[in-house]
């Protein structure tokens, strides 16, 4: 059965999600992603990101903080340090500039 605490988990967790859902539907748009658009994104999800670990870290501190606000703000502390493993401060991202077309060369990117 779902409890309450469960309902407010799933809930925050999709105010969490929801900028992620926004680059995909801006993305699926796309025929080809270019990266003027991709790294503006990048850099608007881990300020979004950052801002809101420390929203959350407020909230799992706050006397009478849940469980579910605990766990919130883990699963946000893990998705933020693996964002910044895969894209690091986003500035490592080189344009290929030979040849038409060609995609952007990501160092380090982890997939």
């Amino acid at each position: 059965m779902i409890t309450d605490e469960d309902f407010q988990i799933a809930k925050n967790l999709t105010e969490v999600l929801k900028p992620f859902k926004v680059v995909q539907q801006i993305l699926e748009g796309e025929k080809t992603v270019l990266s003027s658009k991709l790294i503006p994104m990048i850099f608007d999800l881990r300020n979004e990101l950052a801002a809101m670990v420390e929203e959350w870290k407020i909230k799992a501190r706050a006397p009478g903080a849940s469980r579910a606000d605990k766990g919130i703000k883990e699963v946000l502390v893990t998705m933020s340090t693996d964002f910044k493993e895969r894209w690091g401060d986003a500035g490592r991202l080189q344009i290929d500039k030979e040849g038409k077309g060609r995609q952007p060369k990501v160092e380090g990117l982890r997939v």
